[in-house]
């Protein structure tokens, strides 16, 4: 959608790229997905409507996922129907060269007997593992939140790079979380 408001100029200004790019999630008014941004709203308040609670998520077996922020926007979504908003496949954060990177990780045990599992990372050339992960022993229904971190390089660099960390149970794959890094001089603080 193209947004010709004085607000989004003003973004541009500030050091945004590019035009922004407003996406349509919901309305509590009426209007369009390519209308304008304040079509259908009106002076005085609206009527608060509770969205449909979502039924819980369903796991099976061993598994592994972020966490942190890009687990709670999950949730998010899911609780607001939002879910047909586009999102980027691999989650993405900017940090400071020189700096500690924690990736956020749920591991979780959903199956029927206790399990043994093993952390392993990939990482692109300059960065280092603060300390390597220990074993986890997760007992059928455990959960279990953990932050893998990792030293930045010290240089920036325009370059998106990816970062993994793999699980595996029994010599199996459990799964693996990836995060896409830009080594910039600032970004979000850890």
């Amino acid at each position: 959608m193209k947004n010709s408001s004085p607000n989004s100029r003003a973004l541009i200004r500030m050091g945004w790229s590019g035009p922004v790019q407003l996406i349509f999630g919901k309305s509590v008014v009426s209007g369009t997905a390519t209308g304008d941004v304040l079509e259908g709203i009106k002076p005085g308040p609206l009527a608060f409507v509770r969205p449909p609670a979502p039924g819980p998520l369903q796991h099976s077996g061993l598994s592994i996922e972020i966490g942190g922020p890009w687990h709670f926007y999950e949730d998010f979504r899911r609780a607001h129907d939002l879910t047909e908003i586009p999102k980027t496949d691999t989650p993405e954060i900017s940090v400071a060269a020189g700096t500690m990177l924690q990736l956020p990780v749920i591991l979780r045990n959903d199956g029927g007997d206790s399990a043994e599992i093993t952390l392993s990372t990939t990482l692109p050339d300059g960065w280092a593992l603060k300390n390597p992960p220990p074993r986890y022993r997760l007992a059928p229904g455990d959960v279990y939140r953990l932050e893998v971190e990792f030293t930045t390089p010290s240089k920036k660099s325009d370059q998106v790079s990816e970062v993994a960390c793999r699980a595996e149970a029994a010599g199996r794959e459990v799964g693996t979380v990836r995060l896409r890094v830009r080594v910039g001089s600032g970004g979000l603080p850890q």
